[in-house]
């Protein structure tokens, strides 16, 4: 049944490489250029790189390292370094609240940041003053009141647990780097294995925490 999800899934991202739409409950494919976490066809282990290609479900891939040179890689063998960017669109990306303060998920920033579109003619503070005179309240409380207390501490300890696990791998890869190695024990390759198959756990959590808000 996983394999034919899987080649169900294929079919859909090959169509949308034709010009069709992702359906919005599905990640949305990874693309050219993006930071990827992947498994070396040859030494099976995991590292950092960049995707070159994109060929069906094989990703040509430029490893950081610069002895794994380019290798093609399967989509079972691959994950992006920021799971917020293929998100499904629609999931919602929802603030949290740190110290009293809006706070960005991970991956939400750059999305943010983009300029608001200012009507021609408008004053220059325009792209400031009106988001907030649309949604501000007399009692000044914060947007994301009307969210459930319970779901939206759910969604900020599981972020706080990815970005502990985040760090880890960082960890996990310095220390291979700092080894120079081709190939690592069997301890090292389990923990890194494990780490990654926490933070698919978390993102998978995420998504339903984000859905119930949504």
């Amino acid at each position: 049944k996983l394999e034919a999800y899987r080649e169900h899934v294929r079919r859909i991202y090959e169509e949308a490489s034709n010009g069709l739409e992702v359906p919005p409950e599905l990640p949305r494919p990874l693309r050219v250029g993006q930071a990827v976490v992947a498994r070396h066809p040859i030494t099976r282990q995991l590292h950092d790189g960049t995707i070159l290609t994109a060929t069906g479900f094989r990703y040509r891939v430029q490893f950081d390292r610069s002895e794994l040179l380019t290798e093609m890689v399967r989509d079972v063998d691959i994950m992006p370094v920021d799971p917020f960017e293929n998100l499904p669109i629609n999931i919602p990306m929802v603030p949290s609240m740190l110290n009293g303060r809006v706070r960005l998920l991970p991956g939400m920033a750059r999305k943010r940041a983009q300029p608001r579109h200012i009507p021609r003619g408008a004053p220059a503070d325009t792209g400031r003053a009106v988001p907030f005179a649309q949604h501000s309240q007399p009692d000044h409380e914060p947007v994301v009141r009307d969210f459930d207390d319970q779901l939206l501490a759910e969604c900020q300890r599981l972020v706080e647990e990815k970005e502990v696990l985040l760090g880890r791998l960082r960890e996990l890869n310095s220390a291979a780097e700092a080894s120079g190695q081709d190939r690592h024990s069997d301890t090292f390759q389990n923990q890194y294995a494990q780490v990654v198959l926490q933070i698919k756990d978390v993102n998978a959590g995420l998504d339903i925490v984000l859905a119930k808000i949504g």
